[in-house]
């Protein structure tokens, strides 16, 4: 603080850069399962952060109460094998509706949101839950994208059928089933959610969660070549085996028809952007609305994508090539400012997976 040693009037300038953005976590898990909870237990608000901590909250026997096997258990051990870190986990007793603790997620953030157990378990219910995980991942700003599992043993035809009623982005669809090193057959959503989570930490949320390997299971079914044909087309993301390697996730595509979202680190990506600075902004509620904040907000933007560019998230050699922040009168209407609408466009030019390697070659003659 400054020393004042002759009465008078003083100003002093507080205005300062605006407060930073800060990325949102996307790699925070949450399951929603089938569970026994330890009497008195609380599980804390922020999640859990090992696969041990787990059964301070919940049962780890082998089989649950009415005889089932404690998938989920064995879920949340694939999760963690495979890279996980943090999960938040919504569980209900063995008689009770595996869609309900979705809503529970909602309040927590959870980025990757899962029902790892609900197919092995409930059959009957795991339609309404994966509806319920879609609904909540669609929400918008929510930062989320939704795991979703289909039914075992199913054809490739019964499979493609099956995936018809979706059309999201906020969805991924992988296939087929695996099985733990303990003999556990699961559905993949939690040991994908796990590498993704590692591909995030090693990587970015812009690195496409694929041509990765998953850790501690083998896949109880292999996809072709001609099966994978049918299954890409569609955004079915195929787990591979190939010679002399364990199982690779082989696709990052989203549930969607639209072109602009078909890949998942393109849609993970714009939910985390979209997430974080409309966190991040929440100072200027109630600031005035004039030149004076619209630059704020501006800068405040433009450090955080010019940070994200700077770490390889974005396409484009130049910042002004990879992003663009506009808040001005060109953005606002003065009704907008009349009525207290501050209104900011920003775009940015994603990174897309490269695909299809394509490699021309000739043969050159000799002369």
């Amino acid at each position: 603080m400054a020393e004042y040693t002759t009465p008078g009037v003083y100003i002093a300038e507080t205005g300062g850069p605006p407060p930073p953005i800060a990325a949102l976590d996307a790699a925070v898990a949450g399951f929603v399962g089938i569970a026994e909870p330890v009497p008195g237990a609380v599980p804390p608000a922020h999640g859990i952060t090992a696969a041990a901590e787990f059964g301070r909250y919940w049962s780890t026997a082998p089989v649950l109460a009415d005889g089932t096997a404690n998938v989920l258990w064995a879920a949340v051990r694939g999760f963690y094998a495979n890279g996980g870190d943090r999960l938040h986990v919504a569980a209900v007793p063995p008689d009770g509706d595996p869609a309900a603790p979705v809503a529970g997620l909602a309040d927590t953030d959870a980025a990757l949101i899962a029902a790892p157990d609900v197919q092995a378990l409930r059959p009957a219910a795991a339609g309404a839950t994966m509806e319920a995980l879609v609904a909540l991942a669609a929400v918008p700003l929510s930062n989320r994208m939704a795991l979703l599992d289909a039914p075992a043993g199913l054809s490739i035809a019964a499979l493609r059928d099956w995936r018809r009623r979706f059309d999201t982005p906020a969805a991924a669809l992988y296939w087929p089933w695996l099985r733990t090193t303990g003999g556990t057959m699961l559905p993949p959503s939690a040991i994908v959610a796990g590498a993704i989570a590692r591909t995030d930490s090693e990587r970015g949320v812009w690195k496409a969660p694929a041509n990765i390997a998953l850790m501690d299971v083998t896949a109880a079914s292999v996809v072709t070549t001609r099966e994978q044909e049918l299954l890409n087309p569609v955004g079915i993301n195929a787990i591979r085996t190939f010679t002399g390697k364990g199982p690779l996730v082989w696709g990052a595509r989203t549930l969607s028809s639209d072109p602009d979202w078909k890949y998942i680190p393109v849609r993970r990506f714009a939910a985390m952007l979209a997430a974080s600075i409309t966190r991040g902004l929440a100072w200027v509620v109630f600031e005035p609305n004039g030149p004076v904040l619209w630059a704020r907000v501006r800068e405040a933007a433009d450090t955080f994508l010019t940070d994200l560019w700077r770490q390889g998230a974005l396409a484009g050699d130049r910042p002004d090539a990879a992003f663009f922040v506009r808040c001005d009168t060109t953005t606002m209407t003065a009704a907008d400012i009349a009525n207290g609408r501050l209104v900011i466009r920003i775009g940015h030019a994603p990174l897309r997976p490269a695909e299809f390697i394509i490699t021309h070659l000739a043969l050159a003659t000799a002369t």
